[in-house]
């Protein structure tokens, strides 16, 4: 069971990764200016894009 957890994980970060990418360029900023906009470093905007990292959500 864990490796189908890790496995439906990992789509997802790959799925919300995707999504930040396209409404970027749709928006027509870079990495860079998103990160300023939101506070994260350039870096992890990319990890995020690429599904190697989860987005936190605050309430």
């Amino acid at each position: 069971m864990p490796d189908r957890q890790y496995s439906k994980n990992n789509r997802v970060n790959l799925c919300v990764g995707s999504k930040i990418k396209m409404l970027r360029q749709a928006a027509g900023i870079t990495q860079e200016q998103l990160s300023e906009n939101v506070e994260l470093s350039q870096n992890f905007i990319s990890q995020l894009e690429n599904g190697k990292k989860s987005p936190s959500i605050e309430s």
